[in-house]
């Protein structure tokens, strides 16, 4: 039995999205780090897949990489690619992954310094307090990102 382009839409949604976010809480933390080892391959990450089509993203993964000779003698990444459900899943997820990423991270620099300093004086780390206020700013455009990503 085949699904409908309904469910096949929603199951493409809740998957990317699933996987995007997932991923996109560690490299939040990650862009917003001082550390510029760490924040310089997410800002490009995030700028190659903020700044290129997914129209684009799909056909270098769904062509591109299965022509690559590795990817051709590994049973599993061979198995991976041929399949275009797949590579639809993994662009869309790398696509909501890479916003949600700048999302999350002006979150965080969103957070008052007064927070940080008193985060810091109860010995804590400032992701272990919960930022009131950016999460408020933050809903509308995870909301914004998801009626995008439907598209």
């Amino acid at each position: 039995m085949r699904a409908s382009g309904l469910v096949v839409t929603l199951w493409l949604l809740a998957a990317s999205i699933a996987l995007g976010f997932c991923a996109a809480v560690p490299l939040a933390c990650a862009r917003v780090s001082r550390n510029r080892w760490l924040s310089t391959p997410v800002r490009i990450y995030t700028y190659l897949f903020r700044d290129t089509p997914l129209y684009l993203q799909l056909l270098l993964l769904y062509t591109g990489m299965y022509s690559l000779e590795f990817v051709r003698m590994q049973s599993l990444l061979e198995a991976f690619f041929r399949s275009g459900f797949n590579c639809a899943i993994l662009a869309f997820a790398l696509n909501t992954c890479a916003y949600t990423t700048e999302i999350f991270a002006g979150a965080i620099r969103a957070i008052p310094h007064g927070e940080v300093e008193a985060a810091r004086l109860r010995h804590e780390h400032v992701y272990d307090v919960p930022p009131r206020d950016p999460a408020v700013r933050a809903a509308p455009r995870l909301a914004f990102g998801l009626c995008t990503a439907t598209k």
